[in-house]
C-alpha cells in the first residue's frame, strides 16, 4: 500500500517515514512530487554477499601472484 503526505509532514516526519518499508507519494498543493521507497528494511541478498567475497578473494589472489612476480 502506498501513503500518500503532503510535503512538510514528509519534512516533518521524514526520519519516521525512512524507517518504515511503505512507500510515499509525496504532495505539495495537490501536486505529485515524488516518490519516497525507503531502502532501511532490505537487507543483501545471500548471492551478493557470496560475490562480494570471491571478488574480494580473487583480487587478493591476484595481487599476491603480483607481488611475487614483482619480488615484493
Amino acid at each position: 500500500m502506498v501513503k500518500s503526505v503532503e510535503l512538510e509532514e514528509f519534512r516533518q516526519r521524514m526520519d519516521h517515514y525512512l524507517a518504515g518499508t511503505e512507500p510515499i507519494v509525496i504532495h505539495r498543493d495537490g501536486a505529485t512530487l515524488g516518490h519516497c521507497i525507503p531502502l532501511a528494511q532490505r537487507q543483501p541478498a545471500p548471492q551478493a554477499e557470496r560475490s562480494t567475497e570471491e571478488t574480494r578473494r580473487r583480487i587478493r589472489e591476484r595481487r599476491e601472484r603480483i607481488e611475487a612476480d614483482l619480488g615484493g
